[in-house]
């Protein structure tokens, strides 16, 4: 599990190192709900009806900053 999670720190150090945190925004936002996932199959914590509320909320930001960052490469105005 050590090099789990050295090799997993070591990768997350160079990815900041090579681009932009907003890019790398929506993959930090994807680890709550691949934590729920690997909880619920392995140690069977399942907080449904609380945390899938949240879920949505957090995966509909990650999309809205990938989003954003796209229209703000092109050159396009943010509100039509």
């Amino acid at each position: 599990m050590g090099v789990a999670g050295g090799s997993a720190v070591f990768c997350l150090v160079t990815a900041y190192r090579l681009t932009a945190p907003s890019n790398l925004a929506p993959f930090e936002y994807f680890s709550i709900p691949f934590a729920f996932l690997l909880g619920w199959m392995f140690f069977d914590e399942a907080p449904f009806h609380r945390l899938i509320p949240g879920v949505f909320l957090i995966i509909g930001g990650g999309l809205l900053i990938v989003w954003r960052e796209r229209k703000a490469k092109t050159g396009d105005p943010l509100y039509d």
